[in-house]
């Protein structure tokens, strides 16, 4: 596994938003979204089965002086990551202050949604709504990867 620097050219990869019990992920083919998911922390995840990139742009975890997250979910969180990125050749990692600030997820989400094509929004339809507010971050920190989306 390598680890890059941002940026990273347009190849193909899988943006994930990494969870502790769960990852959300969207996978970008030739500079667009092609397909989104949830996967839970399994050995063989079900969309690593299929033709993969061999990139992964990931959330990398920090914590804040200030924050609300405790330093022990952050650490969990930063192994859930790192668990994930290892399935990669390639990483490139953001933390969450560098693709999107501390904007909330009722403003950044919608600019999301505007970056899309009509095309990869249908990609979103029928989603549910719990799975998509984490799915939306995934799908953000691809377009950001991309610069297609400002923080």
């Amino acid at each position: 596994m390598r680890i890059l620097k941002p940026p990273y050219g347009l190849c193909d990869f899988d943006a994930i938003d990494p969870g502790v019990e769960y990852w959300a992920w969207a996978r970008f083919v030739g500079g667009c979204l092609v397909k989104v998911g949830m996967d839970c922390h399994d050995p063989s995840p079900r969309f690593r089965l299929e033709c993969t990139p061999l990139t992964v742009v990931i959330e990398m975890p920090q914590t804040y002086r200030n924050g609300k997250a405790r330093s022990k979910d952050v650490d969990n969180l930063i192994f859930s990551a790192g668990a994930i990125a290892a399935r990669y050749q390639d990483v490139v990692q953001y933390t969450p202050n560098e693709w999107k600030g501390q904007v909330e997820k009722e403003i950044h989400q919608p600019r999301i949604l505007k970056a899309l094509e009509c095309s990869e929004r249908k990609i979103l339809a029928g989603l549910k709504k719990k799975d998509l507010k984490h799915i939306l971050d995934a799908v953000g920190l691809g377009l950001f990867h991309l610069d297609r989306l400002g923080r």
